[in-house]
């Protein structure tokens, strides 16, 4: 049998007590991830659409639709979807 995988802070899991009393558990701590601000997060994202806002201004691709695909696939790129 398949255990059961509970994540999460310890006041979160600790919440679960009752359903966890009798069983057989394993706690793991994890390693803090380290906290990132969201500029910094961000910031090569902004930095392409700073860049395809420059190349617009400056005679870049024609408004076509081609300037919203290259957004579409930086955007891509990163992880979202269109």
């Amino acid at each position: 049998m398949e255990g059961q995988v509970i994540e999460g802070p310890w006041d979160e899991v600790l919440r679960r007590a009752g359903e966890l009393a009798g069983k057989r558990v394993r706690v793991t701590v994890l390693a803090e991830a380290p906290a990132r601000r969201l500029d910094e997060a961000l910031e090569g994202l902004i930095e392409a659409a700073e860049q395809l806002s420059r190349s617009a201004k400056t005679g870049g691709p024609e408004p076509n639709g081609s300037w919203g695909d290259e957004v579409v696939e930086k955007f891509r790129a990163q992880g979202f979807e269109p």
